[in-house]
């Protein structure tokens, strides 16, 4: 039985972007953990999560909330308006 599996592209130097480094120099591999993982969850819910979500996020991804919200709001990798947040290149 074959496994139905997804796939998106990731670069290869990702980790070199400014914006992914001063995530690094803020919150160290944990944040940068968590924003592929919030990245993954994304194209699991069709581009689109609800600022509501961080207490849901945090606890599926056993870290806090408090860093959820800093890796939405902080550091200019996700759009976001006063209801959700999503990335244009996972849309």
């Amino acid at each position: 039985m074959a496994k139905e599996t997804f796939y998106f592209s990731h670069d290869y130097n990702a980790r070199s972007d400014r914006k992914l480094l001063k995530l690094r120099m803020t919150h160290k591999m944990e944040g940068i953990g968590v924003y592929w993982c919030i990245v993954e969850m994304l194209y699991e819910e069709s581009g689109y999560l609800n600022h509501s979500e961080y207490g849901r996020i945090a606890y599926e991804l056993q870290t806090n909330e408090n860093l959820v919200a800093s890796i939405v709001n902080d550091f200019g990798l996700f759009d976001k308006n006063d209801e959700n947040f999503w990335s244009d290149s996972v849309i």
